[in-house]
Formats: C-alpha cells, structure tokens, sequence
C-alpha cells in the first residue's frame, strides 16, 4: 500500500510545482510584454500633446489623463508656462525601484501667463500652487527666462490608474492591463512660444474684457521677440 501511495504523492507534488512554475511564467511574461509603450515613449507623447497646446482645451485636457495614473479636472483659471522648441528627454538610469523609472527633460524655460493673459518672465517661482490654484503672492527668489531648466518624471507600472467618461464624469478607478503611467498630474500645460502666441490671438479677439485683450496684445507683442530661437541661459 505504501509503494503506491507515496507514488501517487509523488506524481501529484510533480503537477503541482510544474503548474505553479508554469504559472509564475506566464505571470513573468505578462509583465514584460504588455505595456505598449515604454516609460520614455509615454513622456514624450505626452509633452508632445502638451507642447502643443492640446492641455488649453476642455476635451485636450481629458484626453491626456490618459497617460497618468491619476490626473484631474480642468483648472477655473488658465495659467501657462512657456518653453522654447527644443526638449532633451532621457531615462534617469541612476533611479532604481521596481516597476518604477524617472524621465528627466531638458528644456528651455521662457516665462509664464496668466488667467488675465498677462506674460511674464519670471520661471520660477510658478504662478500656481502644488492644486493649480493661483499663488496670491510669489516670493523670491525669482528665477528669470529665457533659462535651462528640468522636469523629472516618475513613471510606474500599474494595472490601476483613474479616468474620465465621456461627458467629464469621475475620475473613477479603472484596472486593466499594466501600463506605465506618469504618477504626478501637472496642472500648468507647457507649450511652446508659438503655441502660446495663438492662445493669445485667439484670447484677444475672442475677449470682451478690455483688461484681457491689452495684456494679450502686450503679451503676444513680447513673445514674438522671442519666437525666433530664444537665447537660453544656462543654468549656474
């Protein structure tokens, strides 16, 4: 009796590490091979949309929560940051945490604008808090455009992340396939000079508040200036 018995334990032992082997390979595998874009790739589409202006518009605005975890709901008033044409983007190999990579960019910081259309040159501090709410007073010190500055982004592999319906409703929790997601939603969209000209024009034209249309018309009267190839400082 025990001959079988201990053969049957034996068999059964076999199965069981085979299918739970098998199992943490199939698991393996879904890990590496489902994300459809790498963590550079999202960053870079994203900055791409966001550079162009897509973030000044309502329905661009939710179109690109899609590539964060958690994102959030246009902002009442509209403040922008200006940045030259040209952006570095590379992988910070330095950062190290499972399921998680920083992107870093290069980019040329020219200023920024307000809800009232106003540009200025300062870069930093920003016009808006950490909740895209305006800062009733910047304090120094102030960092002045044209300059080089970074942005880094932590990008993570997650299988969760929130988003809008069609008609703005949520955000609510959505899970899926693993996909790397930038985690911090940014609420200031960084266009270029350019871009930030047409916003302008368009805000000018289509205001009917005087305040508004002066300080754009001054606005775009500076930007034009610099939308050659602002000269960019180098950071000290």
């Amino acid at each position: 009796m025990k001959g079988p018995l201990n053969k049957a334990k034996t068999e059964i032992s076999r199965v069981l590490i085979a299918s739970l082997f098998s199992c943490q390979l199939t698991s393996s595998v879904a890990q590496t091979s489902v994300a459809s874009k790498t963590p550079l790739e999202v960053v870079q589409a994203f900055r791409k949309m966001d550079s162009a202006g897509e973030r000044l518009t309502s329905s661009g605005w939710y179109k690109a929560s899609q590539f964060f975890v958690k994102s959030a709901r246009p902002t009442k008033q509209l403040f922008i940051y200006v940045i030259a044409e040209h952006e570095g983007m590379y992988v910070n190999t330095w950062h190290k945490v499972l399921n998680q990579q920083r992107v870093d960019v290069d980019y040329g910081a020219v200023g920024q604008i307000d809800s009232s259309g106003r540009f200025t040159s300062v870069v930093a501090p920003s016009l808006i808090d950490v909740l895209g709410l305006p800062v009733k007073k910047l304090d120094p010190p102030f960092m002045y455009g044209p300059i080089r500055c970074f942005d880094q982004y932590i990008v993570v592999l997650t299988d969760t992340h929130w988003e809008f319906g069609p008609n703005g409703e949520g955000p609510r929790e959505a899970k899926g396939a693993p996909e790397w997601r930038i985690e911090h939603f940014p609420y200031q969209p960084r266009v270029t000079v350019n871009t930030a000209i047409r916003y302008l024009v368009k805000l000018r034209d289509e205001s009917s508040n005087a305040t508004i249309k002066r300080n754009a018309a001054n606005s775009i009267a500076t930007l034009r200036s610099l939308s050659q190839k602002p000269t960019v400082q180098k950071t000290k």
